[in-house]
């Protein structure tokens, strides 16, 4: 492991932010600054679709200057020999090629990590490896690849859950690895072309996200990556964004007709600045049923349609189509203080009570230097998804890909609290967390709203939290050092604390894990 970490640290380095094109990753560490400085500077960005385009933020702020920290350890750079080496370690990309009118990046991904389970008694591991290449043609068109392939021994509440869904969190499907581990690969890749300043066509293989907080009930970034096509238009007041998606369920077994069968999604997002102090934005999202007996891949011309509601109001709540719309939020009463929510309905029945729909907000508040500390965070959001909600009676149509949730993580039929506190100073960096999360789940082979991939026909009447109630705790300590902040790379050690009971059971389970890794995903899995 010693030699991995020394050989790794000495050559592994390519630069996510440094002036760039390609999309911002998902770390909590990156937005957290990235918004701070929004806020402070009375700056009117749109901030809810991630990830960001550089394109679009560097014409509003300097993000190098916050991301790259200029001037670090320079005064010790120019005393220190070998300085190509520590600069490579320290600023800059392992390979770059350069002409007037082209760039390319390649440079290595690693995330090593070994950790314990003391409540089993059990080692922990992770090993991935991976390449990344990005680069730019000219001033419109940018790209970006990577590939990792990994290995990985687990807790076993995560065995439990790849038990059940035949994927790796968040990543991919796997294999059995060694007896009790895993073995998995995924890959992401893009092209981004900018036609015009406002406007630009993304196609590739990844995740987005709609929202403000640490969850999104709209659309999450904790699925597996999907194929998808993105127009994106946003100007001083208004952004428009209009993508197209392929979806895929797995199982335990595949036959060509699992593989090619295939369900379609399309989605609208219109945020508007309304002010500096308020953003507002509208949703709609729809699986469509592309797939059936007789037929498959088969698009009705809507489908191309960008209008956002024109599928609400066409097709309805209760169509073969399963439609979602959607609000988000954004209020900042004062420079520190970030306020936002979200509400999303599946279906609603006007006379019948709130819990009675599929339906579910969110609310939280964001703190940037409370009691006036430089580079102290601290976020609360808490979510509440009634049964049913993104469910459909036809179980290819929920709103799910990969056998991963597109919106909450944990499903539904569920209510969570979620406490942030992140703290920087210099290249040291502390986050602490919290999450409570109670679930009404099935029992005795009835459906009571939790399970999106459960049968319509064996249903209970919508009472929030009815079923087999579990309440599931996280808490979670991480002290990380910043190797390299262009690319977002930190030597860390983790403590986790995981409580799930349900009657007069309870689970416990105590990690410890140390590393190197890059934070090109959101990581968290606090929702199993």
């Amino acid at each position: 492991m010693i030699k991995y970490f020394t050989f790794f640290i000495l050559i592994f380095s390519y630069s996510f932010l440094k002036a760039q094109n390609t999309n911002l990753p998902f770390d909590l560490f990156i937005y957290s600054d990235l918004e701070e400085n929004i806020n402070y500077k009375h700056l009117s960005i749109h901030g809810s679709l991630k990830p960001l385009e550089p394109h679009y933020l560097n014409t509003k702020i300097n993000s190098d200057s916050i991301f790259y920290l200029f001037g670090r350890d320079s005064l010790i750079l120019s005393k220190l020999k070998h300085k190509w080496l520590w600069k490579k370690l320290r600023t800059e990309d392992l390979v770059i090629g350069k002409t007037k009118d082209f760039i390319i990046q390649a440079n290595v991904i690693v995330d090593f990590e070994k950790g314990k389970d003391f409540t089993t008694d059990s080692i922990l591991s992770t090993n991935s490896r991976g390449v990344i290449i990005k680069g730019q043609i000219g001033k419109r068109f940018y790209f970006q690849t990577l590939a990792v392939e990994n290995q990985a021994f687990v807790p076993d509440y995560m065995k439990e859950y790849i038990k059940n869904n035949h994927v790796m969190p968040g990543l991919a499907r796997l294999r059995i690895f060694k007896g009790s581990g895993y073995d998995y690969s995924y890959s992401n890749s893009y092209i981004n072309y900018v036609p015009v300043d406002n406007f630009s066509i993304q196609f590739g293989h990844g995740k987005n996200f709609i929202g403000n907080g640490h969850r999104s009930l709209l659309l999450s970034d904790y699925s597996a990556a999907y194929p998808f096509l993105k127009f994106l238009f946003q100007n001083k007041r208004i952004q428009y964004m209009y993508m197209m998606n392929s979806f895929q369920e797995i199982s335990s077994f595949d036959t060509k007709t699992i593989v090619y069968n295939r369900n379609h999604g399309s989605f609208s997002y219109l945020n508007i600045i309304v002010n500096k102090y308020l953003q507002v934005g509208l949703f709609e999202g729809t699986v469509w049923k592309t797939s059936g007996i007789g037929y498959n891949n088969k698009f009705k011309p809507n489908y191309f349609n960008p209008l956002i509601f024109y599928k609400a109001i066409n097709y309805g709540f209760n169509d073969s189509n399963n439609v979602l719309l959607g609000f988000n939020i954004q209020i900042i009463p004062q420079k520190n203080i970030q306020l936002y929510g979200q509400l999303v309905v599946d279906d609603y029945t006007f006379g019948k009570d709130f819990n009675q729909n599929k339906t579910g907000y969110q609310a939280g508040i964001k703190i940037f230097k409370p009691f006036n500390i430089k580079r102290l965070f601290l976020l609360c959001e808490y979510n509440r998804v009634n049964p049913f909600t993104y469910s459909h009676d036809i179980i290819r149509q929920n709103y799910t890909h990969f056998n991963m949730p597109l919106a909450h993580p944990a499903g539904a039929n569920l209510k969570e609290l979620v406490l942030k506190i992140n703290y920087k100073f210099k290249d040291f960096g502390i986050e602490l967390g919290y999450n409570n999360f109670t679930m009404g789940n099935d029992s005795a082979g009835i459906n009571f709203g939790g399970n999106l991939f459960n049968y319509f026909d064996n249903y209970e009447s919508s009472n929030f939290l009815q079923g087999l109630k579990t309440t599931t705790k996280y808490y979670t300590a991480t002290l990380s050092y910043l190797i390299n902040p262009a690319i977002n790379c930190r030597l860390f050690v983790s403590v986790v604390k995981r409580t799930n009971s349900y009657y007069s059971v309870e689970k416990n389970s105590n990690l410890i894990y140390f590393g190197i890794r890059t934070n090109i995903f959101n990581r968290s899995l606090d929702f199993i």
